[in-house]
């Protein structure tokens, strides 16, 4: 059961992931051929999508990697990283 979860959430982040790719192509298409020097919405329109293009590949070659959970409830020493027993509450 498991294992079905985490293919079904695999599959719904690469869906989600090349929904973001064509977004992203659909919205930047033609900045390239439409950039003008002494136009400056032109001039940002690519740099924000060169931004963009930057950003999303980064994403897609495993620039992002989610934080493993940890259990907040036990204390860890700063060296050791072995629990920490916690001092009664007065």
């Amino acid at each position: 059961m498991n294992a079905m979860i985490r293919g079904l959430k695999g599959t719904l982040a690469l869906l989600a992931l090349a929904g973001l790719g064509l977004g992203l192509r659909w919205m930047t298409a033609g900045s390239v051929g439409a950039a003008n020097s002494n136009d400056l919405d032109s001039m940002a329109a690519l740099a924000v999508s060169t931004v963009a293009w930057m950003a999303y590949s980064w994403l897609v070659l495993g620039g992002w990697k989610p934080a493993p959970p940890s259990n907040s409830l036990v204390r860890r020493t700063p060296r050791t990283g072995a629990p920490q027993s916690r001092p009664p509450r007065s």
